[in-house]
């Protein structure tokens, strides 16, 4: 997961401690990256946080990583299959797929943007927020392959960005890791 150019403090601390909670990978932060961990609840010492200036630089390392673990995996894929291995032979096919259908994902209410309830999120990701207010840059979302954004039904027009994380995160949790998939 990614926040970009967020200010509040507060927001990075419960971003960490939810991306934890989820099991992310990794926490982004793009732009200023000083923040009060105070709202992570010390959580930042069990999750990876990597600062990165751009969301540029991010997304391009990022996509050059998923393309490096699909070469691996099927090196991998390769190997099993000369040594008939039909069990790492399934695991290696499996990491390579994710791999290759990996999705920038921005999440953000905008003009064309799918609603989370219909859309399928891929097993390997890269989910994208905004700060509060003005949302993603123009960068962010022409880099995202995808646009999503949590309905919502009440007089207000957006959540906190901290809550829209949350929301976000349990939706990717409930299509491939919750129980009884």
């Amino acid at each position: 997961v990614a926040v970009e150019n967020w200010t509040h403090d507060f927001n990075i601390g419960s971003m960490v401690r939810t991306a934890n909670a989820f099991t992310a990978k990794k926490v982004y932060i793009v732009g200023p990256h000083k923040w009060n961990r105070k709202g992570s609840l010390m959580t930042e010492l069990y999750q990876y946080v990597e600062c990165c200036p751009t969301i540029e630089t991010l997304v391009t390392n990022w996509r050059e990583n998923m393309l490096k673990e699909a070469e691996e995996a099927h090196q991998l894929l390769l190997k099993a299959q000369a040594e008939g291995n039909k069990e790492a032979e399934k695991i290696a096919n499996i990491k390579e797929q994710d791999a290759k259908n990996a999705r920038v994902i921005a999440l953000d209410i905008i003009p064309g943007a799918v609603a989370m309830e219909n859309y399928k999120f891929p097993k390997r990701c890269l989910m994208l927020f905004g700060a509060e207010g003005p949302g993603l840059s123009k960068k962010a979302l022409e880099m995202a392959d995808d646009v999503v954004y949590i309905s919502q039904f009440g007089s207000v027009r957006s959540l906190n960005a901290g809550a829209a994380a949350a929301v976000s995160m349990h939706a990717w949790i409930a299509q491939h890791a919750a129980p009884n998939c």
